[in-house]
């Protein structure tokens, strides 16, 4: 009797089998695929880059600390320009957009439009404040209230003018917007805003020299020289 060939190709374990076609399947998921035995897949989710300008919270933040203390960075607004040739924003335009950020967030525009010469060299103004040190109308982070609707005080030109006043620290960014590109915005760290010192305002009418002989007040005094005048006056108009 003769005895049957034997293979010399290796058999798979049965349980490893199910392992490997599974496996098949696998790497042909996402491409076409005409083997009928394999079961279906899920889609995998692309990521579709926008087009805007982000200021990096962790650059003009270093050096500082983020938080609600009396030296903390508590948020932050930005306003946003069209950048002139010098670096700084495009003279003669208004600014055209802002918003409110908190501290540990980066600031996101995206779309922006470009300007009327096609340009797209952006300039952006940071004014960051503490806790106790943000204006009631910029306490709005994101431009939009707890139930979503827009800040009506957050527009671009309140927000410089609160920033010019009352901000504790600020600094500036370039950008140059590409379309379908997220660009990080060139900006310098914060800086704080120099404290002018305010000179105490002195009396309304200053007292003259005290000859010694009294204690007249200097609105006394300026009182008594307004009535010699008026009697003065009226003594020329009867002459």
């Amino acid at each position: 009797m003769t005895s049957p060939k034997r293979s010399s190709r290796p058999r798979l374990a049965p349980r490893l089998a199910p392992l490997l076609a599974a496996t098949a399947c696998a790497a042909l998921a996402g491409g076409a695929s005409l083997l009928g035995g394999c079961p279906g897949s899920s889609t995998a989710t692309t990521y579709t880059p926008y087009t805007g300008v982000n200021v990096p919270a962790a650059e003009i933040l270093r050096g500082h600390r983020c938080g609600d203390g009396a030296d903390d960075v508590y948020r932050y607004s930005v306003v946003v320009w069209y950048g002139g040739a010098d670096g700084g924003p495009l003279p003669g335009q208004a600014p055209l957009y802002s918003g409110v950020w908190d501290c540990f967030t980066d600031a996101i525009f995206e779309n922006l439009p470009a300007a009327d010469g096609g340009s797209t060299q952006f300039f952006l103004r940071v004014y960051a404040y503490t806790a106790t040190g943000l204006p009631s109308a910029l306490a709005c982070p994101g431009g939009v209230l707890p139930d979503g609707a827009p800040c009506a005080a957050n527009g671009p030109v309140l927000s410089t003018i609160l920033g010019g006043f009352g901000a504790q620290w600020e600094t500036s960014c370039t950008a140059t917007q590409l379309s379908g590109v997220p660009i990080t915005a060139v900006c310098a760290v914060l800086a704080a805003v120099p404290v002018e010192p305010v000179e105490p305002l002195g009396p309304l009418f200053p007292a003259p020299a005290s000859d010694g002989g009294g204690s007249e007040t200097g609105v006394e005094a300026a009182a008594a020289d307004a009535s010699a005048e008026a009697a003065d006056a009226a003594d020329g108009a009867v002459d």
